[in-house]
């Protein structure tokens, strides 16, 4: 960041002394993993960033790299993520509840209501006995789970 932009009114000019480096994430798990992984997975990435700021330790010390990031730390209560405190597994979970109810209202339409509400009282038995998300990307059990909704 270069410098701010006021966009208030009355407008006020305001100018940073120097250029800042913002970087904003959302991650599910604990935040010192989060940055261990970053910088032992993607370090040449971090230090072709974070090269230039004020007291970058680098990441070959990565125990100095975790202080050093969590010395920058703002907490925010403002999350640009759309699910805020749910993890991962929560929110994919959700989404697959969402898929397969689209999936019977599709089927469904135009039915009478008493066959209706047995279908319903049969989909909702489905899906609390359904399996939870595979993890790691596991397409396989995920494309069955479809088929037999």
């Amino acid at each position: 960041m270069d410098d701010v932009v006021f966009v208030g009114h009355p407008a006020h000019e305001d100018h940073l002394k120097s250029r800042y480096l913002l970087f904003e994430t959302n991650f599910d798990g604990d935040l010192d993993t989060y940055l261990r992984r970053m910088a032992t997975e993607t370090g040449e990435f971090v230090e072709a960033v974070w090269k230039h700021c004020v007291g970058f330790p680098g990441v070959s010390d990565v125990d100095a790299f975790i202080a050093y990031m969590k010395k920058c730390q703002l907490t925010t209560t403002f999350f640009f993520a759309d699910v805020n405190d749910q993890t991962v597994e929560s929110t994919m979970q959700a989404l697959k509840t969402q898929a397969a109810l689209a999936r019977f209202m599709e089927k469904h339409q135009g039915m009478d209501a008493a066959e209706l509400q047995r279908a319903f009282g049969e989909f909702c038995q489905r899906l609390a006995k359904s399996p939870a998300l595979p993890r790691g990307g596991d397409l396989k059990n995920t494309r069955q789970e479809k088929a037999s909704a």
